[in-house]
């Protein structure tokens, strides 16, 4: 198997300890759906379907697929594609041991689809951390305010490299995940390309960061224009989620 995995490009939970903490995560009560992302050879997959009424079980890599249909399962689903691209149907819970190298994309697939009451992601711990950090902080940044203004996400337990084959050179961090959004579907976009330019300066006091965009003649004009909101003397990391929003609203239209 570990052939399989090595070709893969991805590592594998085989920590007893923590597939058992990951099980208890998800708390199924034998009605739910699940939807798996990255089912590698199918034993997780098992185990879930023992705990649940059906699982739909994506994985991209086909040799992973044969070695997991080879002992099936009655209430598994079995879906080859990349998930990236994918259509994702309604189900009750997300489970994924989140290959690093889609860590973002994927996140933001699941938040922006949103049509599942709850999620529990491995993810790299360095990448958990920046999802939850709050204002201020060093991992706080653009990936922070998007996933917080589309979501509700609380750190559960740390993995160890060991626990998984091939063995990573980093820690992960398993997170709870409730799709829990906070502006409307078509403000999205604009959030995204203004968080995109905000936070190429987020050292920056908000006026002169805002003039250094291009989005004010003057600091004078910033500082009136964002009078309402008292944020004259704060500095873009330390803007909240709700104030990134309400000056993406105020400002994107004056993007270039």
């Amino acid at each position: 198997m570990g052939e399989n995995l090595m070709r893969s490009g991805q590592n594998f939970l085989i920590g007893q300890e923590y597939v058992e903490m990951e099980l208890e995560a998800l708390n199924l009560g034998g009605d739910e759906t699940v939807l798996e992302i990255g089912s590698g050879d199918g034993r997780i997959t098992r185990l879930i379907a023992e705990r649940a009424r059906r699982v739909i079980a994506i994985e991209k890599d086909e040799v992973l697929m044969a070695v997991a249909k080879a002992s099936p399962s009655p209430n598994v689903e079995w879906v080859l594609g990349d998930a990236l691209h994918l259509d994702f149907p309604n189900v009750d819970l997300v489970f994924s041991n989140v290959p690093y190298y889609i860590s973002s994309p994927l996140v933001l697939k699941l938040l922006k689809w949103g049509k599942f009451k709850r999620a529990i992601l491995s993810l790299q711990k360095e990448f958990a951390a920046r999802l939850t950090s709050p204002p201020g902080s060093r991992d706080y940044g653009r990936i922070s305010v998007i996933f917080q203004l589309l979501a509700d996400g609380r750190p559960l337990f740390d993995i160890p490299p060991w626990a998984f084959d091939p063995k990573p050179k980093v820690w992960s961090t398993v997170i709870e995940v409730k799709p829990e959004p906070k502006l409307a579907s078509d403000e999205l976009p604009q959030l995204e390309k203004f968080t995109a330019a905000l936070f190429s300066q987020r050292n920056r006091l908000l006026p002169k960061s805002l003039c250094k965009l291009g989005l004010c003649d003057s600091q004078r004009e910033a500082i009136s224009m964002i009078g309402d909101l008292d944020l004259a003397k704060k500095r873009v990391r330390e803007l909240t989620p709700s104030e990134i929003l309400s000056l993406s609203s105020k400002f994107y239209g004056r993007l270039s």
